[in-house]
């Protein structure tokens, strides 16, 4: 008798909906919810402290008033939070093996193309490139500006942001090497984004911000399980990920789409999945095919 296979619930049936609380002695206002981790620790925010009951400490932020935080700097996470209008409605998630914590970790995974996870992937990195310019060794195109587009380094640098644990993604693609930096913490000189900004900022993006119940729709009800997304490198799809604009594609226009190893810019569906005309398969030097657009 062969057992029943047993398919786990994808994280987003797990999430929570629920409003911040107005805490503080003798109704001063603040918010009973504290946030911590953020891109520039390399994690996703989550719940540090919270009052009044909804929202659980530990749990991973999604969003705040329907703005997408996930791969965004903890200061502008605070930021968004406390200029977000009143009542400020937020959407969390208890972290388990699919989503946790660990920014490095959820971007590494290859899904589907269309898929939800796949196109939170490229959402999130509009929101690191709000902070952080991704990097290439590769020269210079007529048009691009180092600082806007990239920030061309030697492939000594490269490595030495690699190894020092700077880069969030990295791959190599035509011989060039690509990484997405962590962005750096906010500083006086760079005040957090506010609710209202952030909005206005994903809006310059090609796709548009999309919550996450727009991604829900998009995405078939028979897509919910988490069966079809592994780590890269392993058997299945491809990559789905690399540093540099992707479901959204950021306003820095066409940068090249890259994956080694679980890295860079949308990856492509296994199996017989028909690739659209934009995109092509190519292989890492260890021999992992992965998608370029």
């Amino acid at each position: 008798m062969s057992k029943a296979t047993v398919k786990k619930l994808h994280w987003r049936s797990k999430v929570q909906e629920s409003f911040v609380p107005l805490g503080g002695a003798n109704g001063s206002g603040e918010l009973g919810l504290a946030v911590g981790g953020g891109a520039d620790y390399g994690e996703f925010p989550f719940v540090t402290a919270a009052s009044g009951g909804g929202a659980t400490v530990s749990d991973i932020i999604l969003e705040i008033g329907g703005t997408p935080v996930l791969g965004m700097t903890l200061g502008d996470v605070r930021g968004v939070l406390n200029s977000c209008p009143h009542p400020i409605r937020i959407k969390t998630v208890s972290p388990g093996s699919s989503l946790c914590k660990d920014l490095r970790l959820y971007l590494s995974k290859c899904f589907t193309p269309g898929c939800m996870d796949s196109q939170l992937q490229q959402l999130i990195r509009e929101n690191l490139y709000l902070r952080a310019v991704p990097c290439t060794t590769r020269q210079p195109r007529d048009g691009e500006i180092s600082g806007v587009d990239y920030n061309f380094v030697s492939v000594e640098e490269f490595f030495s942001l690699e190894e020092s644990g700077a880069l969030l993604e990295s791959g190599k693609f035509k011989g060039n090497y690509y990484g997405t930096p962590r962005p750096v913490h906010i500083s006086p000189e760079s005040p957090p984004i506010t609710y209202q900004e952030h909005r206005n900022l994903l809006r310059n993006f090609k796709t548009r911000s999309k919550s996450l119940s727009n991604l829900e729709k998009a995405v078939e009800e028979g897509d919910n399980s988490e069966e079809d997304g592994g780590l890269s490198g392993s058997a299945g799809a491809p990559p789905t990920t690399l540093p540099l604009g992707q479901l959204w594609e950021s306003s820095a226009g066409n940068r090249e789409a890259i994956e080694n190893g679980g890295r860079r810019r949308r990856g492509g569906g296994g199996g017989g999945t028909q690739l659209p005309d934009n995109w092509e398969l190519a292989y890492s030097d260890s021999g992992k095919p992965y998608y370029i657009e």
